[in-house]
C-alpha cells in the first residue's frame, strides 16, 4: 500500500512539474512577462526607456522574457526628473531673456526721450529773452541775421551796378551770399511774410523773413566764406536744392529758415536752378532742371573737393531731388572718394520716377554706402500733378506705391498738414523738421530717432511719425 501511495505522489509531482513547464512555455510563446500577469487589471504597461527594449531579449530568434530590476526603475525615474529639470531651466532662460530684452528696449526708449527733450530745449533756446547769440549770425534787438551762401545758374534781370536780381532764364553759374532776417517771434517751420489780413504792406525784419542783402562774389571768395563758417562751427555744411515752382528769393528764405530752425552750426548753402516759379510751368521746370544737372554736378565736385567740407548734408526737395540724384550718381561714379564727405542724403517729396530710382539710383547709393532718407506723402499735390503728367508712380508717393528698399530709410509723412500746394511739408511741419534735426545733430538711424514708429510691409520695414 505504501508503495502505491509513493508512486501516486511521484506521478502527481511529475504532472505538476509538466504543467508548470507547459505554462512557462506558453507565456514565452505569447511574448508576455510575469510582470504583466502580476499587474492589476486595467493598469497599462509603463513606457520603455528611450533607446531600450524592456519587454524581451532576442535569443536565436526567440523572445525571452526579462524581469525589470529595481535599479533600472530608479534609473528611469532619475532620467525623467533630469528631463523635467532641463525643461524648467530652459523656460527660466527664455523668461530671463524676455525680461532682459524688455529692459534694453525701455532703456533705448528712455534715451530717445532724453534726446527729444534736449533737442526741444535747443530748438526753443533762442525764443527766451536771455538768448543773445544766434547760432548762424548776429542778433539785433528784434531779429537775427542768417547768412546763406548760394550758387545759381539763373540769369540776372538787374543791371550790373544794381542789387542783383535773379530771373528764370538759364545762364552761367554765379556765386554769392544772402543775409536774411529771422524775427524774434518766428514760429518753427514757417516763413513769415507780409499779410494784407494783418494790414502789412511791406517787409519788416522784426516781423518777416526778409532778404536784407544779396551780394555776388567770386567762386574763390565764396569758398573762403565756406571755410570761415565751417571752421567757426562744427565743420558741417548742407547744400539745399529747391524744387519746382520756386523763385531765387523763396529758395534763399527757405534755406535761412532751415538753418535757423535746425540751429545749424556750420555753412548753409543752396543751389538755385532756373525754375519759372509758376504752378503752370511744370514741364518747363522739368527741362530747366535737366539742363541744370550738369552745372549742379560740377558745383558739387568743387564743393566736395574743398579741404574744409568734412561733413556735408545734401537736402533736396521735389523736382530738385531729380537733379541732385543724377548729379550725385555721376559724381560718385567718377570720383568715389567724395563719398567720404557725404554725411547724409535727404530727399523730401522726391519727384523721381519710382522705377528709375529702384533700377538705377538706389543700387548706386547703397553701393557707395551713403545713408539716404526719403520723406513721402500721398497728399503732395505737386507729386499728384507729376504722376498725371508722366503716368507713372513717383518716388515721393506713399500708400500702396510707397518705395521701401534695403539700405534706404523711408519715412511716410502722410497726414502732415501741408501748405504751399501741399508741397513744402518737409520744412513746414515740426515733426519732419525735428526728424531732420536729429539726423543732422546725431546721425542716428530711424530705429533710434525719437518720434518714429516702425511699420512692417511686404517689401520691408518703413517708418511713420508717432501720433
Amino acid at each position: 500500500m505504501t508503495r502505491k501511495v509513493r508512486l501516486l505522489a511521484l506521478l502527481g509531482g511529475s504532472a505538476v512539474i509538466v504543467v508548470l513547464v507547459l505554462l512557462f512555455l506558453a507565456l514565452a510563446l505569447s511574448g508576455s512577462t510575469v510582470e504583466e500577469f502580476s499587474r492589476p487589471p486595467g493598469e497599462s504597461r509603463a513606457p520603455a526607456l528611450p533607446g531600450s527594449d524592456d519587454s524581451r531579449i532576442e535569443v536565436t530568434g526567440s523572445p525571452v522574457p526579462r524581469w525589470e530590476a529595481p535599479w533600472l526603475k530608479a534609473q528611469r525615474a532619475e532620467a525623467r526628473r533630469a528631463q523635467a529639470q532641463e525643461q524648467a531651466a530652459a523656460q527660466r532662460a527664455v523668461a530671463e531673456r524676455a525680461v532682459a530684452e524688455r529692459a534694453v528696449a525701455e532703456r533705448a526708449e528712455a534715451e530717445r526721450a532724453e534726446d527729444a527733450e534736449r533737442a526741444l530745449a535747443e530748438l526753443t533756446r533762442r525764443r527766451s529773452p536771455q538768448f543773445k547769440q544766434a547760432p548762424v549770425g548776429p542778433v539785433h534787438e528784434n531779429f537775427a541775421v542768417v547768412r546763406t551762401l548760394f550758387a545759381s545758374d539763373r540769369g540776372l534781370t538787374s543791371r550790373a551796378d544794381e542789387k542783383p536780381v535773379f530771373g528764370s532764364t538759364a545762364d552761367r553759374v554765379r556765386y554769392g551770399y544772402c543775409d536774411i532776417s529771422i524775427p524774434r517771434d518766428h514760429r518753427l517751420g514757417e516763413i513769415e511774410r507780409p499779410s494784407l489780413r494783418k494790414l502789412q504792406f511791406w517787409e519788416a525784419p522784426d516781423k518777416h523773413v526778409s532778404i536784407l542783402e544779396t551780394r555776388l562774389t567770386s567762386k574763390h571768395e565764396l569758398f573762403a566764406e565756406v571755410r570761415r563758417l565751417t571752421n567757426k562751427g562744427s565743420g558741417a555744411s548742407f547744400v539745399f536744392v529747391h524744387g519746382y515752382n520756386v523763385s531765387f528769393e523763396d529758395a534763399a528764405r527757405r534755406t535761412a529758415q532751415i538753418a535757423y530752425d535746425l540751429g545749424f552750426d556750420g555753412a548753409p548753402m543752396f543751389y538755385s536752378w532756373p525754375s519759372r516759379a509758376s504752378e503752370a510751368a511744370y514741364t518747363i521746370d522739368e527741362q530747366s532742371m535737366e539742363w541744370a544737372e550738369g552745372n549742379l554736378r560740377a558745383f558739387l565736385d568743387d564743393y566736395l573737393s574743398l579741404p574744409d567740407t568734412r561733413r556735408v548734408f545734401l537736402i533736396a526737395h521735389s523736382m530738385g531731388s531729380r537733379g541732385l540724384a543724377g548729379a550725385v550718381l555721376g559724381l560718385l561714379r567718377d570720383k568715389p572718394a567724395h563719398k567720404e564727405k557725404l554725411a547724409q542724403i535727404i530727399l523730401a517729396a522726391p519727384d523721381i520716377d519710382a522705377r528709375v530710382f529702384k533700377r538705377d539710383i538706389a543700387p548706386a547709393l547703397k553701393m557707395n554706402g551713403r545713408q539716404t532718407t526719403i520723406y513721402a506723402s500721398s497728399e503732395d499735390r505737386a507729386l499728384q500733378l507729376s504722376k498725371k503728367v508722366h503716368g507713372y508712380p513717383r518716388l515721393g508717393d506713399s500708400g500702396p506705391g510707397l518705395v521701401v528698399l534695403p539700405g534706404i530709410e523711408t519715412v511716410d509723412a502722410t497726414g502732415v498738414d501741408t501748405s504751399l500746394l501741399g508741397h513744402s511739408y518737409f520744412a513746414e511741419r515740426r515733426t519732419v523738421l525735428s526728424d531732420i534735426f536729429y539726423i543732422v545733430k546725431t546721425g542716428k538711424p530711424a530705429s533710434e530717432r525719437f518720434g518714429l514708429r516702425q511699420v512692417a510691409s511686404p517689401t520691408g520695414p518703413y517708418w511713420q511719425f508717432a501720433q
